[in-house]
């Protein structure tokens, strides 16, 4: 799974720029769309087709079906859509992909190149205080900094219930935690930034729910706002006011001084999840996972919050 097959070298940089992303999705017929700017495909009224397989899972049984990708007609990008009858979501420990095979054709019919890879598709939202993961609530409990986090290290975060918390991103990483289920967040540093390749590999992947950033410049976002297939989080902290900004689907908020932190974010009508710094915490994942439930224990009195995060950099 989560294989990507090679395209030729001449369209490699066009296909670094393909987005998948969900439309309408309900338990009974889901809306998957594919698109690529026009302006990277080398020639005029050219298309996207090709079909879509699935669901698959790791060391699961399924019934895969094929789709066909089909054909939207004009407009800014090329854009194609499969859509699916009874869809199988990819959701935490129930992780089903779907193999993406698109075809990129010119205006003769002749296909001039072919791209495959895996994606996992899920209905991710916010509603209230709480974040929504295919219908269901669900509150992440995440970890930055503290032991590695590489393909080898993924069960024991499964095993321990921590979401990694990372700062750059890292294909094969994403890709392995899209096959076992296990959700990923991307902080950035204030001075990082996605490059557009980046971005693309980022909402291409499952696993990767949530990108936390200060600002929107930091993100080379799609022009729709329906292509993200993941959440935004605006990072904001005690030391300043806090204005959620129109781009942010909630808030992820540094807590200084637990006993006045509901007062502060009480005006902020979007989600939030709350981060601490844990230095004074162990460096074993078991620990940092107990400081996170440490960390909702504390605040349980102001509120509920969306999500709890423990922030230990690498010594």
């Amino acid at each position: 799974m989560a294989k990507i097959s090679a395209p030729s070298e001449r369209f490699r940089e066009t296909w670094t720029q393909l987005r998948l992303f969900l439309g309408d999705a309900s338990t009974s017929l889901a809306r998957l769309y594919a698109e690529l700017p026009r302006e990277v495909c080398c020639g005029e009224n050219w298309k996207l087709g090709g079909t879509l397989e699935g669901p698959f899972k790791k060391g699961g049984h399924t019934l895969p079906a094929r789709f066909v990708w089909r054909d939207m007609g004009e407009g800014a990008t090329l854009l194609a859509e499969a859509v699916i009858p009874d869809p199988c979501f990819w959701m935490p420990r129930e992780p089903f992909l779907y193999r993406c095979h698109l075809q990129l054709i010119d205006a003769e019919g002749r296909v001039r190149d072919e791209f495959t890879c895996d994606h996992g598709f899920r209905p991710l939202m916010t509603r209230d205080s709480s974040i929504f993961l295919a219908g269901r609530r669900w509150v992440p409990r995440g970890i930055l900094g503290g032991p590695a986090r590489t393909e080898a290290d993924l069960p024991s975060w499964e095993a321990c219930g921590a979401v990694p918390v990372v700062r750059k991103v890292d294909p094969r990483l994403f890709a392995a935690a899209s096959q076992m289920g296990i959700p990923v967040i991307v902080w950035l540093k204030e001075q990082d930034s996605f490059a557009n390749d980046m971005w693309s590999i980022v909402q291409r992947e499952a696993s990767v729910v949530m990108v936390i950033c200060r600002d929107v410049k930091q993100l080379d976002l799609p022009a729709s706002p329906s292509s993200h297939n993941l959440l935004l989080a605006q990072e904001c902290s005690e030391a300043e006011p806090v204005h959620p900004a129109d781009w942010a689907d909630l808030v992820v908020s540094l807590v200084e001084e637990p006993g006045t932190f509901a007062q502060w974010i009480a005006h902020v009508s979007l989600p939030t999840v709350v981060a601490r710094r844990a230095n004074d915490s162990g460096r074993d994942l078991q620990s940092l996972r107990t400081a996170c439930d440490r960390l909702q224990r504390e605040l349980a009195s102001q509120g509920d919050y969306a999500g709890y995060l423990v922030e230990q950099e690498p010594a």
